[in-house]
């Protein structure tokens, strides 16, 4: 890692540096190598921040409370944690990962005050969106409409930094990423808990989007990354919303309405879709479900495959993504 990249935790956030110490982090965390994620988080982020925790700050803080309970540090691990709660940070506890803290000192307190603060946040959650306009955007021509989905768990910020809005744009739609109001941990929001309520979330976003920018009638694109790519093909085909098409990166599990009848109904419809995705992952078990099922009637389907990074964004995203309006709106 080239030394450009370290972070000092009292500098403003540079999302740029501080993904590229993520992505590679979170590589070596992948591929098994613990001790290795956590000496390059040292050397990058050597002390707790002094100030508010940005998003990277705590991606990178949870990856090392997860290597250092996975190498045996528990008392180091509670010590990353018990940090995160100071600087009011919840954390997912229900996961099993966490279980061999349950008998060290101080770990109940932490958990108690852990909860509390997660149950003042998830009474304080709602359904958020942003909106980025094209240039020359008149309330006298209905808009087309592109709403992006972030993954599980995400949120509306990262999609953002994720998920280029100039290839929507530049086909005169509002591009408009949503965060969902299920919220699983401080900043880390998911659609798969309650599948109404995510359809309800997105509903409320959409019609608000519709109001506000006159796009009754107008074409909808649903978009969204792994999780958030299964609920827009849930939306898709559950006729949820009036979708033209869907935009899937690294699309997750088989979503639930995905029977024949609803395909055959979307195709006529005149719905057409692209996924994007990894070579080294597609296909996995649900993704092969997913295309026997679409090429089984024939439905008017792009897979686009890149090399390197497994379920991210590729370099050249935007080109991609570009390609994919072009098809959906064709």
């Amino acid at each position: 890692m080239s030394s450009d990249l370290s972070i000092r935790w009292n500098e403003p956030a540079d999302p740029a540096r501080a993904d590229a110490v993520i992505r590679e982090v979170d590589r070596l965390f992948s591929a098994g190598l613990l001790n290795e994620a956590l000496d390059l988080l040292s050397a990058t982020w050597p002390g707790l921040p002094k100030t508010t925790l940005h998003d990277s700050h705590v991606d990178g803080l949870l990856i090392r409370a997860i290597a250092q309970v996975r190498t045996g540090q528990t008392t180091a691990c509670l010590a990353t944690l018990q940090a995160l709660s100071q600087c009011n940070v919840s954390v997912h506890l229900a996961s099993p990962t966490f279980d061999p803290l349950w008998t060290l000192e101080g770990y109940p307190e932490f958990a108690e005050r852990n909860d509390a603060l997660l149950q003042r946040e998830r009474g304080e959650a709602h359904v958020r969106w942003e909106a980025i306009e094209p240039p020359g955007l008149s309330s006298s021509r209905p808009a087309a409409l592109m709403l992006v989905f972030h993954g599980d768990p995400g949120n509306l910020t990262r999609m953002k930094t994720m998920w280029p809005a100039a290839p929507g744009i530049e086909h005169g739609a509002v591009v408009a990423y949503v965060q969902s109001s299920q919220l699983r941990s401080t900043g880390r929001y998911v659609w798969s808990l309650d599948g109404q309520k995510a359809w309800s979330d997105i509903r409320t976003a959409y019609e608000q989007l519709r109001d506000r920018y006159a796009a009754g009638g107008s074409p909808v694109i649903l978009a969204g990354f792994s999780a958030g790519a299964t609920t827009a093909l849930d939306l898709v085909f559950g006729q949820g919303l009036p979708a033209a098409g869907f935009i899937g990166l690294c699309p997750g599990e088989t979503p639930v309405h995905f029977a024949r009848e609803q395909i055959v109904a979307a195709r006529d419809r005149g719905v057409r879709g692209v996924f994007l995705d990894s070579a080294d992952d597609w296909p996995d078990e649900d993704q092969r479900a997913l295309m026997d099922a679409l090429q089984a009637v024939a439905f008017p389907v792009n897979i686009v495959l890149h090399t390197g990074d497994s379920h991210a964004a590729p370099p050249d995203f935007a080109d991609r993504l570009r390609r994919a309006v072009r098809h959906v709106l064709a």
